[in-house]
């Protein structure tokens, strides 16, 4: 108990802890850590083997987990409140969880407050409920089936990805963001042959491309998702010299792995590429297309 480390830091444990794994099961007792406001408990509902786990989690700051699995503490970070419960864990797993991360964040983009209720009460099928707010809006839910391969019958509704804070989730690749991308989006059938259905839309959207250092507006535009893939309907993009580039048509596609294209691509003296070598050492310059492509 005065020794115990995380990640560097000095932890509080309880003395009387003890964590017992038989062929009955686990029994936890008074496992709890802390530092600060900082608390992890672990405790079996009874004295009896086997009994459900409860997880309880208080200002518990993400940073202390993901740094076991990464060794730059500041990629995922937040602060958890919430419990959990397992039971049946060495034969079926069963969980409920309900958790809160606020200013859950990726490298130094913050994301929101992240609200998540999961469980997989029903027989080979985890419900999911999850939300997030503040920065961006986000809701989900619905099913994950993980009989023969696994299934999705989820809805997404995404009401504002703010483009201002993506720079961190993109790799870095979308620079200068503004304006915001909606959705209403259905997921259904196997994870090897989903069928996604609904639109994506942008409004006021703008943003560099480190890729090829060019700024490019969206001013309002929609992409649909429908049974035969993905359809663009005159979808427009507009380069820093007002110049524009069309694109009409589809990708076909069943699987979202196997694709063909009837796609019309046109453009007037669109900027496309204006990037030095320390954009991307392999093409770089500065391009301007005026085509009129059938894809």
């Amino acid at each position: 108990p005065e020794n115990l480390l995380l990640n560097y830091d000095k932890w509080t444990v309880n003395p009387d802890n003890f964590i017992q794994y038989g062929p009955q099961g686990i029994l936890a007792n008074n496992f709890s850590l802390s530092q600060g406001s900082q608390l992890l408990r672990l405790e079996s509902a009874s004295s009896t083997a086997g009994a459900p786990l409860n997880v309880t989690l208080k200002d518990f700051n993400l940073e202390t987990l993901t740094s076991f699995a990464d060794t730059d503490s500041a990629l995922v970070g937040g602060i958890i409140n919430g419990e959990a419960q397992l039971r049946d864990i060495q034969t079926e797993l069963k969980f409920d969880a309900n958790l809160v991360v606020n200013k859950l964040r990726f490298q130094k983009d913050e994301l929101g407050t992240l609200r998540l209720d999961a469980n997989n009460a029903s027989t080979d099928a985890i419900e999911i409920n999850a939300a997030l707010t503040g920065v961006h809006e986000l809701r989900v839910n619905g099913f994950y089936y993980t009989k023969d391969g696994g299934s999705l019958d989820l809805n997404l509704n995404l009401d504002k990805l703010d483009l201002e804070s993506v720079e961190s989730i993109s790799g870095g690749q979308i620079r200068d963001g503004s304006g915001a991308i909606s959705a209403n989006l259905s997921a259904k059938g196997p994870l090897t042959a989903p069928k996604i259905l609904g639109n994506l839309n942008f409004k006021d959207a703008g943003f560099n491309v480190k890729y090829v250092n060019s700024y490019f507006r969206i001013p309002q535009e929609t992409i649909n998702f429908t049974d035969q893939g993905i359809r663009f309907n005159s979808f427009t993009l507009i380069d820093s010299l007002d110049k524009t580039a069309r694109i009409d048509g589809m990708i076909y596609t069943k699987n979202y792995q196997d694709f063909s294209f009837d796609l019309d691509l046109r453009t007037n003296n669109f900027r496309a590429l204006n990037s030095t070598e320390k954009d991307n050492e392999l093409i770089y310059g500065t391009v301007y297309l005026s085509t009129n492509l059938q894809i």
